[in-house]
Protein backbone atom coordinates (compact mmCIF):
# COMPACT_ATOMS: atom_id res chain seq x y z
CA UNK A 1 0.00 0.00 0.00
CA UNK A 2 1.40 3.35 -1.06
CA UNK A 3 1.30 6.12 1.56
CA UNK A 4 0.50 9.56 0.15
CA UNK A 5 2.00 12.62 1.77
CA UNK A 6 -0.57 15.36 2.32
CA UNK A 7 0.35 18.75 0.86
CA UNK A 8 -0.59 20.49 4.10
CA UNK A 9 1.65 18.37 6.35
CA UNK A 10 4.73 20.59 5.94
CA UNK A 11 2.76 23.72 6.79
CA UNK A 12 1.25 22.07 9.85
CA UNK A 13 4.69 20.91 11.04
CA UNK A 14 5.98 24.51 10.79
CA UNK A 15 3.11 25.80 12.94
CA UNK A 16 3.71 23.40 15.84
CA UNK A 17 5.28 26.01 18.09
CA UNK A 18 5.27 26.68 21.84
CA UNK A 19 2.22 28.44 23.20
CA UNK A 20 0.08 27.69 20.14
CA UNK A 21 -2.54 25.16 19.08
CA UNK A 22 -2.90 23.80 15.56
CA UNK A 23 -6.55 22.99 14.91
CA UNK A 24 -7.28 20.61 12.01
CA UNK A 25 -10.90 20.71 10.92
CA UNK A 26 -12.68 18.67 8.30
CA UNK A 27 -15.53 16.41 7.40
CA UNK A 28 -15.49 12.75 8.31
CA UNK A 29 -13.16 10.48 6.36
CA UNK A 30 -10.97 13.21 4.80
CA UNK A 31 -7.80 11.98 6.50
CA UNK A 32 -7.43 14.06 9.67
CA UNK A 33 -6.46 11.09 11.84
CA UNK A 34 -4.19 9.76 9.11
CA UNK A 35 -2.46 13.16 8.89
CA UNK A 36 -2.16 13.18 12.69
CA UNK A 37 -0.54 9.75 12.62
CA UNK A 38 1.96 10.96 10.00
CA UNK A 39 2.78 13.97 12.16
CA UNK A 40 3.30 11.73 15.20
CA UNK A 41 5.84 9.72 13.18
CA UNK A 42 7.63 12.89 12.05
CA UNK A 43 7.90 14.83 15.33
CA UNK A 44 11.22 14.49 17.08
CA UNK A 45 9.95 14.90 20.62
CA UNK A 46 7.91 12.95 23.10
CA UNK A 47 4.20 13.70 23.10
CA UNK A 48 0.99 12.72 24.81
CA UNK A 49 -1.83 11.57 22.54
CA UNK A 50 -5.50 11.61 23.59
CA UNK A 51 -8.72 10.66 21.83
CA UNK A 52 -11.86 12.69 22.45
CA UNK A 53 -14.04 9.62 21.91
CA UNK A 54 -12.41 7.84 24.87
CA UNK A 55 -14.15 8.45 28.20
CA UNK A 56 -10.79 8.14 29.99
CA UNK A 57 -9.71 11.28 28.10
CA UNK A 58 -12.81 13.07 29.38
CA UNK A 59 -11.98 11.99 32.94
CA UNK A 60 -8.33 13.11 32.62
CA UNK A 61 -9.39 16.56 31.42
CA UNK A 62 -12.46 16.97 33.65
CA UNK A 63 -10.57 18.44 36.64
CA UNK A 64 -9.70 21.81 35.08
CA UNK A 65 -6.72 22.75 37.21
CA UNK A 66 -3.19 23.68 36.25
CA UNK A 67 -1.84 21.05 38.67
CA UNK A 68 -3.93 18.30 37.04
CA UNK A 69 -2.83 19.25 33.53
CA UNK A 70 0.84 19.56 34.48
CA UNK A 71 0.70 16.12 36.11
CA UNK A 72 -1.01 14.61 33.07
CA UNK A 73 1.43 16.12 30.56
CA UNK A 74 4.49 15.43 32.75
CA UNK A 75 7.65 16.59 30.97
CA UNK A 76 6.24 16.38 27.45
CA UNK A 77 5.81 19.56 25.44
CA UNK A 78 3.41 18.33 22.74
CA UNK A 79 -0.23 17.43 23.35
CA UNK A 80 -2.18 15.78 20.52
CA UNK A 81 -5.96 15.37 20.73
CA UNK A 82 -7.95 13.57 18.04
CA UNK A 83 -11.73 14.16 17.94
CA UNK A 84 -11.34 17.13 20.30
CA UNK A 85 -14.88 18.37 19.62
CA UNK A 86 -16.20 15.49 21.75
CA UNK A 87 -14.55 16.90 24.90
CA UNK A 88 -16.78 19.28 26.88
CA UNK A 89 -15.42 22.85 27.11
CA UNK A 90 -12.27 21.89 25.20
CA UNK A 91 -11.48 25.48 24.21
CA UNK A 92 -11.18 26.74 27.77
CA UNK A 93 -9.22 23.64 28.82
CA UNK A 94 -6.69 24.15 26.01
CA UNK A 95 -6.47 27.86 26.81
CA UNK A 96 -5.62 27.12 30.43
CA UNK A 97 -2.95 24.62 29.40
CA UNK A 98 -1.36 26.92 26.81
CA UNK A 99 -1.38 29.88 29.19
CA UNK A 100 0.11 28.06 32.17
CA UNK A 101 2.34 25.24 30.88
CA UNK A 102 5.44 26.87 29.48
CA UNK A 103 6.49 25.67 26.05
CA UNK A 104 3.38 23.54 25.45
CA UNK A 105 2.36 22.87 21.84
CA UNK A 106 -1.06 21.45 20.90
CA UNK A 107 -2.52 19.75 17.85
CA UNK A 108 -6.26 19.02 17.87
CA UNK A 109 -8.55 17.56 15.23
CA UNK A 110 -12.29 17.73 14.87
CA UNK A 111 -14.69 16.33 12.34
CA UNK A 112 -17.32 18.90 13.14
CA UNK A 113 -15.88 22.25 12.10
CA UNK A 114 -18.81 24.16 13.55
CA UNK A 115 -18.67 22.46 16.94
CA UNK A 116 -14.90 22.54 17.39
CA UNK A 117 -14.60 26.09 16.13
CA UNK A 118 -17.34 27.26 18.51
CA UNK A 119 -15.80 25.33 21.41
CA UNK A 120 -12.18 26.24 20.76
CA UNK A 121 -12.45 29.36 18.62
CA UNK A 122 -13.03 32.20 21.05
CA UNK A 123 -11.04 30.92 24.05
CA UNK A 124 -8.03 30.29 21.79
CA UNK A 125 -8.04 33.65 20.02
CA UNK A 126 -4.43 34.52 19.24
CA UNK A 127 -3.27 31.08 20.37
CA UNK A 128 -4.21 28.93 17.38
CA UNK A 129 -3.69 28.19 13.71
CA UNK A 130 -6.74 26.64 12.07
CA UNK A 131 -6.62 24.55 8.90
CA UNK A 132 -9.42 22.90 6.99
CA UNK A 133 -8.56 19.43 5.75
CA UNK A 134 -10.19 18.36 2.50
CA UNK A 135 -10.25 15.04 0.61
CA UNK A 136 -7.13 14.19 -1.37
CA UNK A 137 -6.31 16.75 -4.02
CA UNK A 138 -5.33 15.92 -7.58
CA UNK A 139 -1.81 17.07 -6.71
CA UNK A 140 -1.66 14.55 -3.85
CA UNK A 141 -3.12 11.79 -6.01
CA UNK A 142 -0.39 12.39 -8.60
CA UNK A 143 2.01 10.72 -6.16
CA UNK A 144 0.58 7.40 -7.28
CA UNK A 145 2.28 6.31 -10.43
CA UNK A 146 1.26 3.02 -11.91
CA UNK A 147 2.00 3.57 -15.58
CA UNK A 148 -1.39 5.04 -16.38
CA UNK A 149 -1.21 8.45 -17.99
CA UNK A 150 -2.34 11.49 -16.07
CA UNK A 151 -5.30 12.03 -18.45
CA UNK A 152 -6.50 8.43 -17.99
CA UNK A 153 -6.24 8.69 -14.22
CA UNK A 154 -8.16 11.95 -14.25
CA UNK A 155 -11.02 10.35 -16.19
CA UNK A 156 -11.01 7.41 -13.81
CA UNK A 157 -11.22 9.69 -10.78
Amino acid sequence: MEILKRDISGLVMQKIVPGKAVILLGARRVGKTFLLNQIMKDVKEEFISLNGEDMNTHLKLENRTVENYRTMIENKKLLIIDEAQKIPDIGNKLKLMLDTIEGLKVIATGSSAFDLYNMAGEPLTGRKYTYNIFPLSENELRQTGNGISYAERLKQR
